[in-house]
Protein backbone atom coordinates (compact mmCIF):
# COMPACT_ATOMS: atom_id res chain seq x y z
CA UNK A 1 0.00 0.00 0.00
CA UNK A 2 0.76 3.45 -0.57
CA UNK A 3 1.32 6.14 2.19
CA UNK A 4 -1.38 8.00 0.71
CA UNK A 5 -3.48 4.76 1.14
CA UNK A 6 -2.24 3.72 4.45
CA UNK A 7 -3.37 7.99 5.31
CA UNK A 8 -6.93 7.36 3.87
CA UNK A 9 -7.21 4.07 5.61
CA UNK A 10 -6.68 6.26 9.17
CA UNK A 11 -8.82 9.17 8.02
CA UNK A 12 -12.19 6.86 6.94
CA UNK A 13 -11.75 4.73 10.18
CA UNK A 14 -11.36 8.23 12.41
CA UNK A 15 -14.15 9.84 10.45
CA UNK A 16 -16.25 6.75 10.88
CA UNK A 17 -15.58 6.56 14.75
CA UNK A 18 -16.45 10.25 15.06
CA UNK A 19 -19.96 9.64 13.52
CA UNK A 20 -20.37 6.57 15.35
CA UNK A 21 -19.34 8.08 18.87
CA UNK A 22 -21.11 11.32 17.97
CA UNK A 23 -24.20 10.19 16.44
CA UNK A 24 -27.12 8.79 19.43
CA UNK A 25 -29.17 12.05 20.07
CA UNK A 26 -27.22 14.26 16.56
CA UNK A 27 -28.32 11.87 14.54
CA UNK A 28 -28.35 12.91 11.35
CA UNK A 29 -30.06 11.02 8.02
CA UNK A 30 -26.71 12.12 6.05
CA UNK A 31 -24.51 10.36 8.60
CA UNK A 32 -26.42 6.66 6.86
CA UNK A 33 -25.26 7.29 3.42
CA UNK A 34 -22.00 8.89 4.36
CA UNK A 35 -21.46 5.64 6.69
CA UNK A 36 -21.90 3.50 3.76
CA UNK A 37 -19.30 5.67 1.05
CA UNK A 38 -17.03 5.13 4.18
CA UNK A 39 -17.42 1.19 4.96
CA UNK A 40 -17.36 1.11 0.64
CA UNK A 41 -14.03 2.83 0.58
CA UNK A 42 -12.87 0.78 3.49
CA UNK A 43 -13.71 -2.47 2.00
CA UNK A 44 -11.46 -1.27 -1.19
CA UNK A 45 -8.47 -0.56 1.01
CA UNK A 46 -9.12 -3.68 2.96
CA UNK A 47 -9.06 -5.86 0.38
CA UNK A 48 -5.65 -3.93 -0.77
CA UNK A 49 -3.79 -4.86 2.66
CA UNK A 50 -5.49 -8.44 1.77
CA UNK A 51 -3.69 -8.49 -0.97
CA UNK A 52 -0.05 -6.82 -0.29
CA UNK A 53 -0.51 -9.63 3.16
CA UNK A 54 -1.03 -12.41 0.54
CA UNK A 55 2.02 -11.04 -1.95
CA UNK A 56 4.23 -11.15 1.80
CA UNK A 57 2.92 -14.56 2.27
CA UNK A 58 4.14 -15.70 -1.06
CA UNK A 59 7.62 -14.12 -0.62
CA UNK A 60 10.98 -15.85 0.26
CA UNK A 61 13.70 -15.49 2.44
CA UNK A 62 14.89 -13.24 0.05
CA UNK A 63 11.70 -10.60 0.35
CA UNK A 64 12.37 -7.12 -0.17
CA UNK A 65 13.09 -4.40 2.60
CA UNK A 66 9.28 -3.00 2.52
CA UNK A 67 8.36 -6.49 4.42
CA UNK A 68 8.96 -4.66 7.75
CA UNK A 69 6.68 -1.93 6.60
CA UNK A 70 3.86 -4.39 5.72
CA UNK A 71 4.43 -6.08 8.85
CA UNK A 72 3.62 -2.86 10.60
CA UNK A 73 0.85 -1.83 8.72
CA UNK A 74 -1.00 -5.18 9.56
CA UNK A 75 -0.60 -4.20 13.23
CA UNK A 76 -1.86 -1.17 13.29
CA UNK A 77 -4.72 -2.38 10.56
CA UNK A 78 -5.61 -5.33 13.76
CA UNK A 79 -5.32 -2.51 16.29
CA UNK A 80 -7.58 -0.19 14.65
CA UNK A 81 -9.84 -3.04 13.41
CA UNK A 82 -9.73 -4.14 17.31
CA UNK A 83 -10.71 -0.79 18.99
CA UNK A 84 -12.94 0.34 16.60
CA UNK A 85 -14.61 -3.24 17.57
CA UNK A 86 -14.75 -2.48 21.03
CA UNK A 87 -15.75 1.63 20.56
CA UNK A 88 -18.89 -0.73 18.72
CA UNK A 89 -19.57 -2.81 21.45
CA UNK A 90 -19.17 0.30 23.95
CA UNK A 91 -22.11 1.94 22.70
CA UNK A 92 -24.28 -1.05 22.05
CA UNK A 93 -24.03 -2.04 25.12
CA UNK A 94 -24.99 1.15 26.40
CA UNK A 95 -28.41 0.43 25.24
CA UNK A 96 -28.64 -2.70 27.19
CA UNK A 97 -26.61 -1.81 30.55
CA UNK A 98 -26.72 2.24 30.92
CA UNK A 99 -23.43 3.87 31.91
CA UNK A 100 -22.57 7.14 33.14
CA UNK A 101 -21.56 9.59 30.66
CA UNK A 102 -18.02 9.98 32.86
CA UNK A 103 -17.09 5.81 32.30
CA UNK A 104 -18.44 5.91 28.65
CA UNK A 105 -16.22 9.04 27.46
CA UNK A 106 -13.34 7.42 29.72
CA UNK A 107 -13.85 3.93 28.23
CA UNK A 108 -13.83 5.37 24.34
CA UNK A 109 -10.87 7.48 25.08
CA UNK A 110 -8.95 5.14 25.91
CA UNK A 111 -10.02 3.33 22.86
CA UNK A 112 -8.72 6.60 20.64
CA UNK A 113 -5.64 6.52 23.04
CA UNK A 114 -4.81 3.04 21.81
CA UNK A 115 -5.62 3.91 18.48
CA UNK A 116 -3.42 6.78 18.20
CA UNK A 117 -0.98 4.62 19.69
CA UNK A 118 -1.33 2.26 16.51
CA UNK A 119 -0.98 5.20 14.53
CA UNK A 120 2.20 6.51 15.93
CA UNK A 121 3.95 2.55 16.06
CA UNK A 122 3.35 2.06 12.61
CA UNK A 123 4.52 6.09 10.89
CA UNK A 124 7.84 5.41 13.35
CA UNK A 125 8.13 2.26 11.96
CA UNK A 126 8.03 3.83 8.23
CA UNK A 127 11.28 5.90 9.21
Amino acid sequence: MTDEQVVRYTELTARRMEIVMHSGASWIPEYAQELEEIDAELATLRQRVDAALEAKEARTENAPADTGQLNAFEDYSKAVTSELKGLIGLFEGILSNPKSADEIKEQADQHLANMDQAADRYWQSRR
